[in-house]
């Protein structure tokens, strides 16, 4: 395992589905590692994804793996996405009460002088 040469086979979007593939591998005796990048110190995952390595000789036999690995449902991303629509409506909220606050002045200013 010295001379290992590692090779990427797949990109995956959560820290978490790659170590269910790293793991899945080691199952099926194949040594697979993750890359990822300094993003990971920070929040545990990566925004360009995580890359899974495997050695060079065992490549194929790992992508052969790979056409019958169904991945466990992480709910990390839909949360996220759930939390960024949220934000996106209280957002919109606050602009609809701070044009009516301006449009009501701008009336006011017009009617009233």
């Amino acid at each position: 395992m010295i001379d290992a040469k590692f090779v990427k086979i797949i990109t995956v979007d959560s820290l978490a589905e790659a170590e269910q593939i790293i793991q899945f591998f080691k199952e099926n005796g194949i040594i697979a590692i993750r890359q990822g990048s300094i993003m990971d110190v920070y929040s545990g995952n990566s925004v360009s994804g995580e890359d899974i390595m495997v050695d060079e000789s065992q490549k194929g036999e790992a992508q052969s793996l790979l056409k019958e690995y169904q991945p466990v449902r992480v709910y990390t991303s839909d949360r996220k996405l759930l939390r960024a629509n949220s934000n996106k409506t209280v957002n919109k909220l606050l602009l609809g009460i701070i044009m009516a606050f301006i449009i009501i002045a701008i009336l006011i200013i017009i009617f009233f002088p």
